[in-house]
């Protein structure tokens, strides 16, 4: 996701644990949204993403310094639509902040299924 004109910084700050396949993939494709997001509509020039677990529970954020939008605004929210989908599929929830002009904010937030974990990435 790194060009010329958008610079991407990925922390893990704690360590990752394998999760159920279909909690992965929901939250690889809620990622992989909010950087397309970022770059396309946006215009981001940095983009932050952060995965930690804290409390037994998955935290992933994604924030930008693009443009900006009214959340509220239903108009040509299909991708903001299908990750809330993807995170209630998981039990988990969605949030998003964002205000025109002020960049945006996505927090995911899903639990770690510790029983079923393989390894750590």
């Amino acid at each position: 996701m790194t060009s010329p004109t958008c610079a991407l910084d990925a922390t893990f700050t704690t360590p990752i644990p394998r999760l159920p396949e279909r909690a992965e993939v929901a939250v690889y494709r809620i990622a992989q949204e909010a950087l397309t997001n970022a770059v396309r509509h946006a215009e981001a020039a940095t983009i932050l993403l952060t995965l930690a677990v804290a409390a037994g529970n998955l935290q992933l954020e994604v924030t930008d310094d693009g443009r900006g939008f009214d959340p509220d605004d239903r108009t040509n929210s299909l991708g903001l639509v299908s990750m809330k989908e993807r995170a209630l599929s998981i039990g988990g929830q969605l949030s998003i902040y964002s205000s025109l002009g002020a960049g945006t904010t996505l927090r995911l937030e899903c639990p770690v299924d510790e029983h079923r974990s393989a390894s750590f990435a």
